[in-house]
């Protein structure tokens, strides 16, 4: 671990529950406007100093820093003024939506929502809804950003998402799901319809998941996504600290305990970043996972993102696992042309990590 390394996570841990509490010195420590600026903290990174998180400041620092936060704050501004023009055109179609992740949480758990930047939209519609969803921003999609679906109707039963790169705009991600394979589908997905939060933008009263969905879906994506910025693992930190139901009681509740594996995961990935509190280190320490999870683990070989669709089948019943596992294996032509692969080459791509699934 750099220099730049230990001194962005102690300036990002600042002012968490657990944080530190003694300045750290600056001098000499290189490299931390690039990385606060990939891990998306440029403003937390600010708030932290100007708290007195750190000595030895130089003005060049702070200027880059506000430098690289401003073109942040442009890309999320950005991203709220699509997800405006997405809200209008659902909403005349009759097309129920959430928002997730950065947009919403921007403005329902920080006082400042320019603290949790984001460089696009994610949206949940129920599973109904997600064709229809997908083909309403047919238009005005560049359709040289998004892989063709694997097959026609895969996607629609089974993928986790759509992404819609919007030619003027930035990507749209269209969920169905939380997150792919086994554990998207051991999800009650209508649930998370139920007590949403609500915030404004630009005069759109908006709709995003309830606090304590909002908390395990951080936690979710904190232990599922293979590279994760640092931002997101806050997210964990900050909504574990914010509600004031006890985060242990959320992610025991019913409807996350097919998938108490990868919440336990999120947890403790968290806690080597970030303080997290005592309770909920020790709950994810003695999570033990069901059996068919342990086996969707299993199929991951090493988390690329692909990977995780090969654990469907544990939560499918047998006679829908050829319908799953063809596209997986035997794709469309126009999917393998995008991808520039030959179907031999996909073929031996495919079937030895199919081997390898328990």
């Amino acid at each position: 671990m750099t220099a730049a390394d230990q001194t962005l996570r102690h300036l990002v841990a600042w002012g968490l529950p657990g944080g530190p509490e003694e300045p750290l010195d600056l001098d000499g420590v290189q490299g931390l406007t690039r990385l606060s600026a990939w891990h998306r903290v440029t403003g937390v990174v600010l708030e932290a100093l100007a708290d007195g998180a750190a000595t030895g400041i130089g003005d060049d620092l702070i200027e880059s820093l506000e430098e690289q936060h401003r073109r942040i704050l442009h890309q999320s501004l950005a991203a709220e003024a699509d997800l405006v023009w997405v809200t209008d055109r659902y909403r005349e179609a009759g097309i129920e939506f959430r928002v997730l992740k950065g947009c919403a949480t921007a403005h329902l758990d920080h006082d400042d929502p320019a603290l949790r930047t984001t460089s696009d939209v994610d949206l949940l519609v129920r599973h109904h809804d997600f064709r229809r969803a997908s083909d309403l921003l047919a238009a005005v999609n560049d359709r040289q950003a998004p892989p063709p679906d694997l097959r026609p109707d895969w996607n629609d039963r089974y993928a986790r998402e759509r992404a819609v790169k919007i030619v003027v705009g930035a990507w749209i991600d269209i969920h169905q799901t939380l997150v792919a394979g086994y554990w998207g589908m051991s999800i009650d997905h209508d649930a998370l319809f139920e007590d949403p939060s609500d915030f404004v933008v630009a005069g759109r009263r908006l709709l995003g998941l309830g606090a304590n969905d909002r908390f395990a879906h951080a936690v979710i994506h904190a232990g599922f996504s293979s590279v994760v910025r640092i931002q997101s693992f806050r997210d964990v930190a900050v909504l574990a600290a914010r509600h004031d139901v006890s985060p242990v009681d959320i992610l025991n509740d019913s409807r996350w305990r097919p998938i108490s594996g990868l919440l336990g995961r999120g947890i403790e990935r968290t806690a080597t970043l970030l303080p997290m509190a005592p309770e909920l280190v020790e709950w994810a320490g003695s999570v033990r996972p069901r059996r068919r999870e342990s086996m969707a683990f299993r199929t991951l070989n090493g988390g690329d993102g692909g990977s995780y669709y090969r654990s469907g089948p544990l939560a499918l019943p047998p006679w829908q696992w050829p319908r799953y596992l063809y596209p997986i294996v035997i794709p469309s032509q126009e999917y393998l042309d995008w991808h520039g692969r030959s179907r031999l080459d996909h073929f031996g791509r495919a079937l030895p990590r199919w081997r390898r699934r328990p």
